[in-house]
């Protein structure tokens, strides 16, 4: 008797793992990361460079591309630095300007979900 219980219960452990590993197999195998994406790194830095926001300067401000792995996108941000003296910074020695050109990509289909531009200014004291 104790062993058939024993057998019983063994087997309805048997038939659950089955179900389970069943099931979250191809929830697993969906899971995207850069490396097997549709758009990959350099599909996405030409889609950012037509709409103008691959913009890569020099060696030390070459363009962050970031892969987003809950968001399944890449994001790609330029920054751009210049100098102004117009506004209030001719009252200083001048300000520097920071632009960061933000564009976050769909890594499954190669739309843009959002692109925005930030502007900052810092002035120079000396």
């Amino acid at each position: 008797m104790k062993i058939e219980k024993n057998l019983k219960f063994f087997k309805q452990i048997c038939c659950f793992l089955f179900l389970f590993l069943s099931i979250s197999k191809p929830l697993i195998a969906q899971t995207i990361d850069s490396t097997n994406a549709p758009i990959n790194i350099e599909k996405a830095i030409k889609i950012a460079e037509k709409k103008g926001y691959y913009i890569p300067t020099n060696e030390s401000t070459n363009p962050a591309v970031l892969f987003n792995k809950t968001q399944k996108e890449w994001e790609i941000t330029s920054t751009i630095y210049s100098h102004s003296n117009k506004g209030m910074c001719k009252y200083t020695n001048g300000c520097t300007i920071v632009t960061k050109k933000h564009i976050m990509i769909n890594a499954e289909d190669g739309k843009i979900n959002k692109k925005y531009t930030e502007v900052q200014s810092y002035s120079n004291y000396e």
